[in-house]
């Protein structure tokens, strides 16, 4: 089933689609970008994650993000440091 559309966000840099999509698990967040068609749907744990990150944690993630397309390089090149 495909997500209900809840909101969509933009502005000069980025577009996305904010949907809600029930699952077999329970409802998840799902955000599709406009620019590239990546989608991703996201449970209460992954929210609450990504809620604890600071604001520097954040901007680290998108200049990632804006330097190779994607942000999973953040992940994968940037060790963990507990705080």
């Amino acid at each position: 089933m495909p997500p209900r559309e809840l909101a969509r966000l933009a502005n000069e840099y980025s577009g996305v689609i904010i949907g809600l999509v029930e699952t077999g698990a329970g409802p998840r967040l799902s955000i599709e970008s406009n620019r590239s068609g990546h989608q991703v749907a996201l449970d209460p744990t992954v929210l609450e994650a990504i809620a604890s990150l600071d604001e520097s944690s954040l901007s680290r993630l998108v200049g990632v993000f804006s330097e190779f397309g994607s942000a999973s390089r953040a992940i994968v090149d940037s060790p963990v440091s507990p705080d």
